[in-house]
């Protein structure tokens, strides 16, 4: 099925630097709910797959149906349970597939408002990056691609991405936005800018700091699209990516027992702990979101005098508590990093996104010099609720892992 729409934009809401803006949207949907879900575990089977695409909980997918409904990977689910059948959240899609084109921004607004306020009653939340979705194609994937994060979280990104990725199909780069409703506004304008709709839109999307979205009329053509670019990347930063992308075993060097010891006793709401890979230096600030989420705003190094007492580990773990208002998640001890959580499934779930950043950190250097996100946006992405639900809710999943 296709919908065509077509309407205007004042310029109004904010938006006085978006005039005269015109579209018609061309949007192409599945024909039943039955064939929505399998395209939606198609999709996101195939991401889940891949630990240098989603880690933890991030990543999420969308299929949209002819009877103006959205299936959505749910917040702070997995890919690898909706491509279970599992963590799918059920969205009205109509009323913005038919006001969005005439309102622009505001009905996206308000369609991402009412659409994450419905949920309740037992009903899980839609991703964080709903507004997204709601923007693009029948098939949405978002992904986090460690070898794309590798280009994205560079001082000047946009120039890196662009060398490697000119000779591909049509791509839009967005500046960096906050997940949510931020980033959903970004890519409108972006794509208001290019008076852009439906499948004008480029099939592939640059999250500078954040990510990858691929979308299509189907999860074959997202698929292919997504393995084409990054295909691209790989071969741009040659053998070192293959090198380091899997690199999620659990260390084997031990630990001395008397530091595990310390930092259990310095953060004892946070028992669990797995042991990883730390011999790189490690990433200088955080390089994407769910660095800042999962892993908190850096790590504690312990130096020698530090190893050496329980002391110098609950001094650190007390500075570490007074800087940030929260406690410490990973701890890098020699060549290796303590990850800790309130279960194993999320201890895990750190570990996973902590190697991540330090990948992309080493796979950087190869493009140009790391940017870390500023201060104030470490410290947005922390308070942000939408974020504590997400983080909370992987926590609870966490405990069934």
């Amino acid at each position: 099925m296709v919908l065509v729409l077509t309407g205007g934009h004042s310029g109004r809401g904010g938006d006085e630097d978006v005039q005269g803006y015109a579209r018609t949207a061309v949007i192409a949907t599945v024909p039943s709910e039955s064939a929505a879900r399998q395209e939606l575990i198609k999709v996101s089977a195939y991401a889940a797959e891949r630990w240098d695409f989603v880690q933890a909980s991030g990543g999420n997918t969308s299929v949209k149906s002819a009877d103006g409904t959205m299936y959505v990977k749910a917040s702070g689910c997995t890919l690898a349970d909706v491509a279970a059948g599992r963590g799918v959240a059920v969205v009205e899609y109509s009323s913005l597939r038919l006001g969005a084109a005439a309102a622009g921004s505001d009905a996206l607004t308000e369609w991402d408002r009412k659409s994450t306020s419905a949920s309740g009653h037992g009903e899980p939340r839609p991703t964080m990056e709903l507004s997204l979705h709601g923007l693009l194609g029948c098939v949405v994937l978002h992904t986090h691609p460690l070898v794309a994060n590798a280009f994205l979280c560079v001082e000047e990104s946009r120039a890196r991405i662009e060398e490697v990725v000119k000779d591909q199909s049509g791509h839009l780069y967005v500046p960096y936005a906050m997940p949510g409703l931020e980033l959903g506004l970004a890519l409108w304008r972006v794509l208001a800018d290019g008076a852009r709709a439906g499948d004008d839109v480029p099939k592939v999307i640059f999250l500078e700091n954040h990510g990858v979205v691929v979308h299509g009329d189907s999860a074959d053509d997202v698929i292919g699209a997504h393995e084409r670019i990054i295909g691209a990347l790989v071969d741009a930063l040659g053998g070192e990516a293959d090198r380091l992308r899997f690199r999620s075993e659990q260390a084997d060097t031990a630990v001395p027992v008397d530091v595990v010891s310390a930092i259990r006793h310095a953060v004892p709401q946070r028992p669990a702990l797995i042991c990883i890979p730390a011999d790189f230096p490690v990433a200088p600030g955080v390089l994407f979101p769910d660095a800042a989420v999962f892993c908190g705003p850096s790590a504690i190094v312990l130096d020698e005098d530090a190893r050496r007492s329980a002391a110098g580990v609950q001094r650190l773990a007390a500075e570490y508590l007074a800087a940030w208002g929260q406690p410490a998640r990973v701890w890098v001890c020699r060549d290796v990093a303590l990850c800790s959580g309130a279960n194993p499934g999320e201890a895990r779930a750190v570990a996973e996104v902590w190697l991540a950043q330090q990948v992309v950190a080493r796979l950087a250097g190869r493009v140009g010099r790391p940017r870390p996100l500023p201060g104030e946006r470490v410290a947005q992405l922390l308070r942000s609720e939408s974020e504590v639900y997400r983080r909370e809710v992987a926590v609870r999943r966490g405990d069934h892992a």
